[in-house]
């Protein structure tokens, strides 16, 4: 009989903890998961391929979700718990609805300025193998 409430006091308290966690991340941000496309962003990658220099304050990723590819900025000391993102691999996470530009000058001349507009990451992890089951670690 002991047993047995200790295995519904367990339960009772995992389910609270877990409330509680779901409650304090969906309300700081929006969130996100999909495949990565990409590990650079892809309205970046194609002004560097026109011969321009971009300023990124971090790295960006573009990501394939049910709405279709979307682009972010990982900003610099944010990183996944896994250690590596890579093309493939799948991701989720939390953004911040305010955004972060990212200006590119043409190399060539006369010199051009492009901006682009991207939603940053605040918090992420990603699967290990870029499949369902892999380990997802959060990290801020």
């Amino acid at each position: 009989m002991l047993k047995l409430f200790a295995k519904i006091g367990i339960a009772i308290f995992v389910v609270l903890a877990s409330i509680q966690i779901v409650y304090a991340y969906s309300t700081a941000g929006q969130l996100f998961a999909g495949k990565i496309v990409n590990t650079k962003a892809t309205e970046i990658q194609r002004l560097e391929d026109e011969n321009y220099s971009c300023n990124v304050p971090g790295s960006s990723i573009t990501i394939q979700s049910y709405k279709g590819p979307t682009s972010y900025l990982i900003p610099s000391g944010t990183s996944a718990k896994t250690g590596t993102v890579a093309d493939g691999h799948l991701i989720m996470g939390k953004y911040t609805s305010s955004s972060a530009t990212v200006t590119c000058i043409y190399r060539g001349y006369p010199p051009r300025e492009q901006t682009v507009t991207l939603n940053k990451i605040t918090l992420f992890g990603a699967s290990g193998n870029g499949k369902y089951g892999g380990a997802f670690g959060l990290s801020y």
